[in-house]
């Protein structure tokens, strides 16, 4: 957590409150906010840090303490979140996970611009979907592949993953991927992908090859 705010997990906030025997009105008199504060809560909203622990001492009964963890999305959780967007959702998968990104994030993917038509440096929400739009414009994979292992430390979370994509229906061999995300602000400000970009231009040249297309 931060000194300024968090990503709330709204289906769990919402959990909390059902359980409470609460409406979304409810809760909304109950911590001092409005309804359509609430409601962009249960959205998966960014709130601050004193609006956070206000919600958890009104969801919270003598029999059950509610702690401002018990519904925040950690930094291991949006790291999840994104890879099992691209794992599930391929070139929509922003649609799915757009709400962990600060609005300056940044993605880094290393290579040659000119063999690796999405290398680069990729910013903002519109960055990372023309990312994403030439990557899957290439590349197919088949969905819930992916069997990632992650590693945290404070700001920052690798994910690592063999990964498998086809071109025109034809496999290339797997290769490895290590994300590394950064976090501000209780969003991931900056995503590095990293990968043997010299083995996969190779791959890819080799299979362009045998397709006669070089």
């Amino acid at each position: 957590m931060n000194n300024s705010g968090w990503v709330v997990n709204g289906r769990k906030l919402a959990e909390l409150r059902k359980l409470a025997g609460m409406t979304q009105l409810d809760l909304a008199s109950r911590s001092g906010y409005s309804e359509r504060a609430i409601r962009k809560a249960e959205a998966g909203g960014f709130l601050r840090i004193s609006t956070l622990h206000d919600l958890a001492q009104a969801l919270s009964t003598e029999e059950r303490r509610v702690q401002v963890q018990d519904f925040v999305q950690s930094q291991l959780a949006m790291a999840m979140a994104f890879v099992d967007a691209y794992d599930h959702y391929g070139k929509m998968m922003l649609q799915h996970c757009g709400e962990i990104f600060a609005d300056e994030v940044e993605l880094h993917c290393p290579g040659d611009s000119e063999q690796v038509p999405f290398a680069g440096a990729w910013r903002g929400i519109e960055g990372l979907q023309t990312f994403f739009d030439r990557f899957f414009g290439i590349f197919s994979r088949t969905s819930g592949s992916l069997k990632p292992i992650y590693l945290e430390s404070d700001h920052r979370v690798v994910a690592r993953y063999e990964d498998q994509v086809f071109f025109e229906s034809h496999p290339m061999p797997p290769f490895w991927v290590n994300l590394h995300f950064q976090f501000q602000g209780g969003r991931i400000i900056r995503i590095d992908d990293e990968y043997d970009t010299r083995y996969a231009s190779q791959c890819f040249a080799e299979l362009l090859q045998r397709l006669g297309r070089i």
